[in-house]
């Protein structure tokens, strides 16, 4: 069942088991990479998957027909990993200690000639972690899921010029954070 098809939403307003299973099935691999893309911990991105979910499941009601399901979804995802960011930084003012996650990593710090897969996609996701909010969502959302510049868009609320904007600007990053290793 399509995940925008009216009776699939119905269902899930319903409260239908089959059709909760099927939504977490449908978009678990999206929301789990999306929040590990965006935390750098694979912990902290599993227990936030679950979270949206639930929240999802509890708060479908909210969700206007009209709009799309998948965008609800992403928008759900990238506000959690917002309040956990925040909710880290009061944490690290209160208790002084930093979160250990790949946000610590430095691409520099590793030889450029030793590096293999797991070395390059650390190094990537200590680039995408040190990328200001906004340009790590649409980096994100296009470059990692996928998604169409005007499904950006409608998931931000903002314009499709402005994401292609600070697209343009994570990718330069990220091409200055690799030293030229990879092509942003």
């Amino acid at each position: 069942m399509s995940a925008d098809n009216p009776r699939f939403i119905r269902h899930l307003r319903a409260g239908r088991k089959s059709a909760f299973n099927e939504l977490v099935l449908g978009f678990k691999d999206r929301v789990f990479n999306t929040a590990y893309r965006f935390l750098g911990d694979w912990q902290e991105a599993n227990d936030l998957a679950r979270e949206v979910f639930l929240s999802a499941n509890r708060n479908i009601r909210s969700f206007r027909p009209e709009s799309n399901l998948s965008s609800w979804i992403y928008r759900n995802t990238l506000n959690s990993c917002k309040d956990r960011l925040k909710l880290r930084e009061s944490l690290k003012k209160i208790t002084g200690v930093e979160f250990e996650g790949a946000q610590n990593l430095r691409f520099r710090d590793m030889p450029h000639r030793l590096f293999g897969k797991k070395e390059m996609e650390l190094s990537v996701q200590a680039a995408i972690m040190a990328l200001p909010e906004e340009c790590k969502e649409v980096v994100l959302l296009r470059d990692i899921e996928g998604l169409s510049c005007g499904q950006i868009a409608e998931i931000l609320g903002i314009e499709n010029d402005t994401v292609k904007l600070r697209l343009s600007r994570a990718r330069s990053a990220l091409k200055d954070s690799l030293g030229g290793v990879i092509d942003a």
